[in-house]
């Protein structure tokens, strides 16, 4: 199979054979073609060139419909659900069961009594999608997939916004699915999950097939240098100068409360100094999302937040930024970019009232020009040109320009939430050195961060939030898996 894109060759021949139950995990760096095939296999792209067979007979999947009846279905990174229905609504959305003209909720809440049994997963049916956490969201799109009959489950990158308890279950499930006969093709960059449950991993590099092999015969060594194409050099986390005395941020008293009345975060109080990193973990859904909304005035919110001394609760998002504030939103699609403007544009944004890059009427065109430029080769995007726009890079290279954009404005506190999210591990690497580059260089970063192994890596401290409060903040040196899972477990109210 082959795609291209004008000029650039997305998928180059490419060569895979899947053999029905087993987990088949396709591995590799941002760009080098992951997505791209296999949207071919389920209809949401059309190949230049080759055939798919299902079952010895080569067939023509000219849609996402062809490929459903065909028992092909794919979980993407970013979810597709509508934030007015409830979870139950948007499971059956599309394949609505109807009686006498209108929706028959027996039958939909029969179906979410089924695969809650079938994957173990209960979820709050009744809820509606916009009130409920990204590890919801990513559950209900693997079960909307089961619902409408596939027997082949893509999951592109299906663990990235889940916590270690959360990334087990899913793993658990994805086995338990492969045992009852259902085949999986897992899309991931962390490779520690794809030797856990993978039986056959393909690595590809450049839009080519570079290895394919059974996982009990490679490690996650030789894969990461097989998708590199060199050993991966990792970033010196223990280099690092004692922080600072006085504090960038000071957060006291914060509450936030929903549109339900539903208290989200109570009375949160939480300092980063000069030249640190603070991490922030806990269970999906414990309120991180509310505190960087509340942090970057997205959601509105009671108490004081200070930036290096100065009051900002009571300013809008862009006087925030314009103080120094620094944001890497976790969903890049809705918050980080406009997908629809040019590279060039996402790139500029936020800077583009500063008097070298425009005038007072029009942009200094070839100044634009040559901050993009630059940006694209410092934080090493790849694009076929800066005009593009933001929805043709992948999902990592998104990424990497959302990351390149906040760190190129050196705010004097950079709110990282989620940073690496559907990142290669080449990118991870690289992210993780510029995060300790700006502590280094006396910048103070805010990591609230999903994987664990990311924030007892990089942080000073780590502040453990459970049900809307934080419950410790503990040391480095007092911070292993242990302590911040009994953290984790006190309980609200405590």
């Amino acid at each position: 199979m082959s795609k291209r894109f004008g000029p650039l060759v997305a998928v180059d021949g490419v060569d895979l054979v899947v053999e029905r139950g087993t987990v088949h995990s396709i591995v590799g760096e941002n760009g080098a073609g992951k997505t791209t095939l296999m949207k071919c296999i389920a209809g949401l792209l059309q190949p230049d060139s080759g055939e798919v067979i299902v079952d010895g007979h080569a067939v023509r999947i000219g849609s996402v419909h062809d490929a459903l009846a065909l028992g092909i279905g794919m979980v993407h990174q970013e979810f597709s659900v509508v934030g007015e229905l409830t979870l139950a609504e948007n499971l059956v959305i599309g394949v609505e069961p109807r009686r006498r003209g209108l929706l028959d909720r027996n039958a939909v809440r029969e179906a979410t009594v089924r695969l809650s049994e079938q994957t173990g997963w209960h979820l709050p049916w009744d809820a509606r999608a916009d009130q409920v956490g990204v590890a919801e969201l990513q559950r209900l799109e693997l079960l909307r997939q089961l619902h409408r009959g596939a027997g082949l489950l893509i999951l592109d990158e299906p663990t990235a916004v889940l916590g270690p308890a959360e990334v087990d279950m899913l793993l658990s499930t994805v086995t338990d699915l492969r045992d009852q006969g259902v085949t999986v093709l897992f899309i991931s960059h962390k490779l520690d999950e794809v030797m856990r449950i993978s039986d056959q991993v393909t690595v590809l590099r450049g839009g080519r097939v570079v290895q394919s092999t059974a996982a009990a015969d490679t490690s996650p060594r030789d894969l990461a240098a097989a998708m590199v194409g060199e050993a991966l050099a990792l970033p010196d986390v223990d280099d690092r100068p004692p922080a600072g005395d006085d504090a960038i941020l000071e957060v006291e008293d914060l509450v936030v409360i929903d549109d339900l009345g539903v208290t989200r975060l109570a009375h949160i109080d939480l300092t980063v100094r000069r030249g640190e990193i603070v991490g922030v973990y806990g269970v999906a859904g414990s309120g991180q999302a509310e505190l960087v909304g509340a942090l970057t005035g997205l959601v509105p919110s009671r108490g004081s937040v200070k930036l290096d001394g100065r009051e900002i609760n009571d300013q809008p998002t862009g006087r925030r930024r314009r103080a120094g504030l620094g944001f890497i939103s976790p969903d890049r699609r809705q918050e980080g970019l406009a997908l629809s403007e040019s590279v060039e544009e996402n790139g500029i944004a936020g800077a583009h009232r500063d008097p070298t890059l425009s005038g007072r009427v029009v942009r200094r065109r070839q100044a634009w020009r040559d901050r993009i430029a630059e940006l694209i080769r410092s934080y090493a995007i790849k694009v076929g040109s800066p005009d593009l726009p933001a929805s043709s890079l992948s999902g990592g290279n998104q990424q990497r320009l959302v990351v390149g954009r906040e760190l190129d404005m050196q705010p004097k506190l950079l709110i990282a939430s989620d940073p690496t999210r559907g990142v290669d591990i080449e990118g991870v690497a690289g992210i993780h050195d510029l995060l300790m580059g700006i502590r280094r260089a006396g910048g103070s970063v805010l990591l609230v961060s999903h994987d664990l192994d990311e924030v007892l890596s990089l942080s000073d401290r780590i502040a453990v939030i459970l049900d809307g409060r934080v419950t410790a903040v503990l040391d480095r040196a007092e911070a292993t898996r242990a302590s911040i899972a009994e953290k984790m477990t006190i309980g609200s109210g405590t």
